[in-house]
């Protein structure tokens, strides 16, 4: 095998430079907040900007790493940095109106088309509208800098990433989908704590819950990007939603408690901290139990009621009792489930029943029952949902093994019929072969011998030479169709086994084999203490044994061969092996109509049949092993 050179990767030099540009942008944005300067925006907007600059290049130097992802990574690092180059100008270091229209052309047109292009370069159609749409909606930014009509360009910027979200939501897989779940999750989760964190004035608290804000969406998508692929993003809002929502009801009690206790004391500005202490208490005992409360509350509205995992499996399982395929029981799982789809599939990945229309989003689970495949069950997702859900799992996980088992005894079933069906064949094809040996070779010959007998006796009182002409003709005739009478039986069953017994018939074959140089192969024998077997098991090893050592000596160039015929656990093992120079090299040997013959006589019976060069390392030779089970 020739070696090639591996190619020249110069990822690792672009890498490095894109990461020196976030670091840059991270430095120049600390370096404009911390050195003293002349503030000219507001201290909640020069903190926005600074905490989105850094958050968007953190999230651009991270997501480098995902080949598909580095136009997004790219994106998000040119918007850290204009980002950067913004709040230096918001901290005076050149003019206010550039800073502006620096921090506008990130935020309406670099940023978009980033997230346009997440997480992935899109289609064809999102390149052709959003990204032109996104580019001029920037460039307008930056013409017209803050003014009323910057409103209308957030609008159309909003409008546009959303539709391109959204269209590549609904062409996407259930890997893409998930990964833009992120994003869109972390950007409604801004929105919901922004917006009304608005209307409660500039205080620290809300300009820290704003500035959290600003860094969901670029944490979103290196989640989506970077995240193990297991985690459900269903069950992370759930869980979010629900310990956000008892934190404010733990707030709102304990606030409303204070409240109380003010009103009652005297004055009312001084509660006693024993009673603060009883009500942080109340507040830390409740807040584990209804944090649980409101997260099944959560994940019902979210995902539906749970499903019945038994019930579930009875209603299938009673589908499969006594029908002829699965697709009922396939049916009877949708409607436990509420799925659109199910299918059973081949090992070979062949959809063998069905039910409902397929969808892009599946999942499947392998089916296999004795320790052999018998295919795979593949369930389509919900609409909006990305993968199953957790107690839809469960419920497979029940029926599983039941419809696995089911289709074990199906293949079974189908096995038998097969093997019935070449029965069948086989006896029809013996008939048809014993019927033409009679009809053509036996009959012929019998007719003769009755035309010869009454010409005989027709000439005995005129022509007694022709009669003992006739007489002796007949007599040839009769010990041809003896010998062909012999020939039939031997194909049915050979004559030695009747007359001398397994092991003598084996060793009286034995001593007539010569190669094809015409010396004589020297046969070992070992078949002792056989017990009786049954005639079909007999004549199966007799004609794998014969077969065996015929193709030893016509082909192998052997001087000597073994043959060993023993019963083990069970089974007749039968082993044929030689000393010839064919199997040298080790090579697998090619299957010809000798060795087919041989392992059609094996699997007939239930057996298995194996040949080949002889196992063990250096040594030349080759091998034949049948086990033919005695029952």
């Amino acid at each position: 095998m020739t070696a090639r050179a591996a190619p020249v990767d110069g990822g690792a030099p672009r890498q490095f430079g894109w990461g020196a540009l976030a670091g840059a942008s991270a430095l120049v944005t600390v370096l404009a907040l911390a050195l003293p300067g002349s503030p000219v925006w507001p201290s909640d907007l020069r903190a926005g900007v600074a905490v989105s600059a850094l958050a968007w290049s953190a999230a651009g130097w991270a997501c480098l790493a995902r080949p598909r992802a580095r136009t997004f990574a790219i994106g998000s690092l040119a918007g850290g940095a204009v980002l950067a180059a913004a709040c230096v100008g918001g901290s005076g270091w050149f003019p206010e109106p550039l800073a502006d229209r620096l921090w506008l052309v990130a935020a309406l047109g670099i940023l978009p088309v980033a997230l346009v292009e997440f997480p992935g370069p899109g289609p064809r159609e999102i390149r052709a509208i959003a990204v032109p749409v996104l580019v001029m909606v920037g460039g307008a930014a930056a013409v017209l800098g803050r003014s009323p009509a910057t409103t209308t360009l957030e609008l159309v910027m909003l409008c546009t990433v959303v539709g391109a979200l959204w269209w590549r939501f609904e062409r996407a897989d259930r890997a893409g989908r998930e990964q833009l779940l992120w994003p869109v999750v972390a950007g409604g989760t801004a929105v919901v704590v922004a917006v009304p964190a608005g209307f409660l004035g500039t205080s620290a608290v809300v300009l820290a819950v704003q500035l959290v804000a600003l860094v969901c969406l670029p944490a979103g998508c290196t989640a989506g990007l970077l995240g193990p692929p297991s985690v459900d993003v269903r069950a992370v809002v759930v869980r979010v939603a629900a310990t956000a929502t008892t934190v404010v009801v733990a707030v709102a009690v304990f606030e409303g408690l204070v409240a109380v206790l003010r009103l009652r004391s005297e004055p009312q500005d001084d509660v006693p901290a024993g009673f603060l202490a009883l009500a942080a208490v109340a507040v830390a005992v409740g807040f584990g139990p209804v944090r649980a409360a409101l997260h099944g509350a959560f994940d019902r509205l979210v995902r539906g009621e749970p499903v019945d995992a038994v019930s579930a499996a009875a209603h299938v399982g009673s589908e499969l009792s006594g029908a002829d395929d699965p697709t009922g029981a396939l049916a009877a799982l949708r409607g436990a489930l509420g799925l659109p789809y199910a299918a059973v599939e081949t090992p070979e990945g062949e959809v063998r029943w069905s039910s409902g229309a397929e969808v892009g989003r599946t999942y499947a689970i392998d089916l296999s029952a004795s320790d052999r495949a018998v295919g795979r069950l593949v369930v389509g997702a919900r609409d909006g949902e990305s993968t199953l859900r957790s107690s839809d799992r469960g419920v497979l996980g029940v029926v599983v093994p039941t419809l696995a088992q089911a289709l074990h005894a199906r293949r079974l079933a189908e096995d038998l019929a097969q093997s019935r069906e070449q029965v069948v064949t086989a006896v029809e094809e013996d008939r048809r072969r014993l019927r033409h040996e009679l009809h053509d070779g036996l009959g012929p010959t019998l007719t003769g011998v009755a035309y010869a007998a009454d010409a005989a006796r027709n000439l005995l009182g005129t022509s007694p030479d022709d009669v003992e002409r006739l007489l002796a003709d007949l007599r040839a005739d009769t010990g041809q169709a003896i010998a062909e009478v012999r020939r039939i039986v031997d194909g049915l069953r050979p004559s030695a086994l009747d007359e001398l017994g397994l092991a003598a018939a084996l060793r009286q074959h034995a001593t007539h084999l010569y190669s094809a140089s015409g010396a004589r192969l020297e046969v070992r024998l070992v078949a002792a203490d056989l017990p009786r077997l049954s005639a079909a098991t007999e004549v199966a090893v007799y004609r794998i044994v014969t077969e065996a050592l015929t193709n030893v000596a016509r082909h192998s160039g052997a001087r000597t061969a073994a043959v060993s015929v023993a019963v083990q656990g069970g089974a007749v093992v039968v082993e044929i092996s030689d000393d010839g120079p064919g199997a040298a090299d080790g090579a697998p040997w090619a299957p010809g109509v000798g060795l087919t013959s041989l392992r059609e006589r094996a699997e007939q019976l239930g057996g298995t049949f194996a040949a080949g060069p002889l196992p063990v390392a250096g040594a030349q030779g080759g091998r034949v092993r049948a086990v033919i089970p005695m029952a």
